[in-house]
């Protein structure tokens, strides 16, 4: 459950589920039918699970990405799948999930893998950043990516 928007008209409600591999959103139109959205037309999309809100925005060239910020640039998710042939026994195949943080400003996306990486996302305001960082104590940890959100919102009141 949750709300889609598509060609800017929101629908809530609708049972879906976000098919990683593919990098699709499945709608269920009734019980036992499904269909794939066309993802030219999914402008974002949020789930409910747990209680919890998960907002997917449609980046295109990027495909959907998860987005814990955003503010003047995004800071998101991009969840994978790959399938490995043959990986259990030499016999079954296994999928392997993995996520991706990623700092997405207009066309550009730069991948958040280390702290040079973010400095280098965030080069027009480095000093300010590194000066911020100092006297907040704040640790800015890109395998802890929530870290990041205080950085970021510093970032835009510059």
């Amino acid at each position: 459950m949750g709300k889609k928007k598509i060609n800017g008209r929101v629908f809530t409600g609708q049972l879906c589920w976000y098919d990683i591999y593919n990098d699709q959103l499945v709608l269920m139109t009734r019980p036992g039918s499904y269909i794939e959205a066309n993802k030219e037309n999914i402008q974002e999309f949020t789930m409910v699970y747990n209680n919890r809100k998960y907002r997917f925005v449609n980046f295109e060239s990027f495909g959907y990405g998860h987005v814990l910020y955003q503010g003047k640039l995004y800071l998101a998710f991009k969840y994978t799948k790959e399938i490995r042939k043959k990986a259990i026994e030499n016999r079954f195949d296994a999928f392997d999930e993995s996520k991706q943080a990623y700092i997405i400003r207009g066309e550009e996306i730069i991948k958040i893998t280390s702290k040079k990486d973010l400095f280098n996302a965030l080069a027009d305001k480095e000093t300010e950043i590194k000066q911020f960082l100092r006297q907040t104590g704040i640790h800015a940890d890109t395998k802890r990516v929530e870290t990041l959100i205080p950085v970021l919102e510093f970032y835009d009141s510059l």
